[in-house]
């Protein structure tokens, strides 16, 4: 004869309480055996049951599909199903958290380089910034695509000047240099026309002259600027317009 465990102890063997196994019971996930004395207990296969249903719910499995999974049949193919839907489900919850934690780290810069700042412009701020991150991401990708001209212009002067084409040579650098410097041109102007800068000291937001922008000292999200507003030249935060 089996041995037989009554709730309290199972509650103490596996560490939950006896509320949670009188859920388990409720829901119909598993339900102790009752003797004809009224007494309810778990034999050894009962508690080992409960030992899996309890590791699958700390996996992140509903109680729904751990009790479809002990009425399957074929159990392991059913495991390996709700398996893979999980990793979905968590590198989805995990893609989720990650892009929160972007936004607070975002947040948590402007609130330390903007004294001042109001709630009501706080919506504005964070909306912006979510643009200009993409508008980043695409000027990332034109910067690549002007390297590759470079490239190509720099093996086609390398190919003509093998076979002593004076001309070809010329011709492969002076088209490179005109269609990268036009490029990065537009690109840096395109820039400046999609963002400001925050005043560390005062919280004033301003956009400096084309010439300033493009000689100052700067960072990839900061530039060195002397604020209209206070006066004060320091480093400002980079937000979108």
């Amino acid at each position: 004869m089996s041995e037989r465990y009554g709730i309290g102890e199972v509650a103490k063997k596996l560490q939950v309480s006896t509320r949670t196994l009188r859920f388990y019971d409720q829901k119909g996930l598993l339900k102790p055996t009752k003797a004809e004395n009224g007494y309810r207990f778990y034999n050894e296969d009962q508690v080992q049951q409960l030992q899996v249903i309890i590791y699958l719910k700390e996996l992140g499995f509903s109680l729904a599909k751990i009790k479809t999974l002990l009425q399957a049949d074929h159990a392991q193919e059913s495991l390996a199903l709700l398996v893979n839907a999980q990793l979905q489900s968590n590198n989805e919850e995990i893609e989720k958290f990650q892009t929160q934690q972007k936004q607070l780290y975002d947040l948590q810069k402007i609130l330390t380089k903007q004294s001042n700042l109001e709630l009501t412009d706080l919506t504005k701020m964070m909306t912006n910034e979510t643009i200009l991150k993409k508008f980043r991401r695409r000027m990332l990708a034109y910067g690549l695509l002007l390297d590759a001209v470079e490239i190509i212009g720099i093996i086609l002067a390398f190919y003509f000047g093998k076979r002593g084409n004076d001309i070809g040579v010329i011709a492969s650098v002076g088209i490179m240099l005109l269609v990268v410097v036009f490029g990065a041109f537009k690109l840096s102007l395109s820039y400046y026309k999609a963002v400001a800068y925050v005043c560390p000291h005062c919280g004033h937001t301003f956009v400096p002259s084309f010439r300033t922008f493009m000689f100052v000292a700067h960072t990839p999200k900061m530039r060195r600027l002397r604020c209209p507003n206070c006066h004060e030249k320091s480093y400002c935060l980079e937000v979108g317009r």
